[in-house]
């Protein structure tokens, strides 16, 4: 063989060989961007990813704010927004969500998508799996065909999401993340990575329900001190906790059914008008909520209902069983002033805050003080005038009128904790 035809022929192999190799490419290629609607597979760094889940705990913990571990969370999964929502006990907020998701959001809720998510449907994929996509119901060309993906999504530049299951407390909540079309949909091996910390995860909100609950017993403390009558409503207007006060007036006109408000008078429907105002979502409280509601009860005079909505924006605020507060006051009742308050709030003994109690009690007669008691009428004449100097005052009248101030239901209005 001369020299040219062997050149000759070895050129033909290269172009042969490059040939093959760019055929095999873009095979490849196709394969990767053409086969797959969905776009390039993104690569998840496992401990971003932990580290994520991590901040979840920390802010369930120490009550800081939910939205900064939701956007590290979006950024190890290579998503675009995300929010956490309810699946059950379906509310139009508030939501944990990233700043990238607030048109968005606005518009599920303003232009009512929270009731019409398609996405409901992937629901038992939730619940068996905790972990649920779009593909456990629809394809790419379905999406094309509803509403939900062309009106909603689609404006946004949104298709494709992953949804964390989270059982928090007795409900069930999302950790939805989005992608864009060109971020594709969520793999097998992202779906799996992420079920290796969605515990973490929900441990970190389940660790906020119950210091919220701890709170919230405070709050019932509270307001036992003064005998009160609280109940505590949910997002849904739905009770969750009743004080000990606000049973003894279950006999008294006041009713519960079915984790509901209730009033045995004529003036249910404007109760119920009162409590979904006081636990909707509208900034600021509707003046129907705003304002004490009287309502008519089948024998005394109306109960009186005043409202206060409880703090929404940290991190266990979201998943709390509470989103309300209100008081009632029966008129026909008079409140029992307790010493204890006496002792903190001016120093006094416990026997010279009982004197005080039993003289509120007994209408300032302080012989009558002295028979109940069982003491004699100088002793409790010597604690009053060491009650005087330490409260600064100096006649019986001052006196009966700092207790009524302190415990007298109307005083209340000016007390609410911040919690």
């Amino acid at each position: 063989m001369n020299e040219s035809v062997y050149f000759k022929n070895s050129a033909n192999g290269v172009r042969a060989i490059a040939t093959l190799f760019t055929t095999y490419i873009c095979v490849v290629l196709y394969f990767l961007y053409i086969q797959q609607p969905t776009g390039l597979t993104l690569m998840i760094d496992p401990q971003v990813l932990g580290k994520a889940a991590n901040l979840f705990v920390d802010a369930g913990f120490d009550g800081g704010d939910m939205v900064a571990p939701l956007e590290a969370l979006t950024q190890a999964l290579n998503g675009t927004c995300a929010a956490i929502i309810p699946v059950t006990n379906r509310t139009p907020g508030p939501f944990p969500y990233t700043g990238s998701s607030d048109d968005a959001l606005k518009s599920y809720v303003r232009d009512g998508w929270y009731q019409n998510d398609a996405r409901m449907a992937t629901l038992p994929s939730l619940l068996r799996n905790r972990l649920a996509t779009d593909q456990d119901f629809i394809d790419a060309e379905g999406m094309k065909r509803l509403s939900y993906y062309q009106e909603f999504l689609r404006p946004h530049k949104l298709q494709w999401f992953m949804g964390i299951g989270l059982k928090i407390d007795h409900e069930i909540w999302t950790a939805n993340i989005q992608r864009s079309p060109q971020q594709g949909l969520f793999t097998k091996e992202e779906q799996a990575a992420v079920l290796r910390i969605q515990k973490t995860i929900s441990h970190g909100a389940s660790l906020a329900v119950e210091i919220k609950r701890a709170a919230l017993k405070g709050i019932a403390s509270f307001y036992e001190t003064f005998e009160q009558p609280i109940v505590l409503l949910d997002r849904a207007g739905d009770v969750t906790q009743v004080n000990r006060a606000a049973e003894s007036l279950l006999a008294r006109g006041l009713a519960i059914k079915n984790r509901r408000l209730k009033i045995s008078g004529p003036d249910n429907a404007d109760l119920e008008k009162f409590v979904a105002a006081l636990v909707s979502f509208e900034d600021p409280v509707p003046e129907l909520a705003s304002n004490a509601f009287l309502a008519r009860r089948l024998s005394g005079r109306p109960l009186i209902f005043s409202g206060q909505r409880l703090q929404i924006g940290k991190a266990w605020d979201y998943f709390a069983q509470s989103r309300a507060l209100v008081m009632i006051n029966d008129p026909d009742r008079r409140p029992r002033a307790k010493p204890e308050l006496l002792v903190e709030m001016f120093k006094l003994t416990h026997s010279e805050a009982k004197i005080c109690v039993a003289l509120f009690d007994l209408d300032g007669d302080v012989r009558r003080v002295s028979d109940q008691l069982s003491v004699t009428y100088s002793t409790v004449r010597t604690y009053l005038k060491s009650v005087y100097s330490k409260m600064g005052i100096s006649s019986q009248g001052e006196l009966l009128l700092i207790i009524a101030r302190v415990f007298e239901r109307r005083a209340l209005n000016n007390f609410g904790p911040n919690v």
